[in-house]
């Protein structure tokens, strides 16, 4: 994580970390450990290299202009 926490303030990206108690494995789990409707979740991408640096990339609204 500190590599990628490195790689966005070079980058001068803003970012948010946000750690659970729990992993959270469907926007189903998401919205019970939050307590919030279904469609108010949001999903990420989380994707781990070869080298095994970790990336994870908010996925924007469905339709919404990039």
């Amino acid at each position: 994580m500190p590599d990628i926490q490195h790689l966005l303030q070079e980058n001068e990206m803003a970012y948010e970390i946000i750690k659970h108690r729990k992993p959270i494995r469907s926007a189903k789990e998401g919205a019970v450990y939050f307590g919030i409707e279904l469609g108010q979740t949001a999903p990420i991408f989380i994707l781990e290299t070869e080298n095994g640096c970790d990336f994870i990339v908010n996925i924007l609204g469905i339709g919404e202009p990039l």
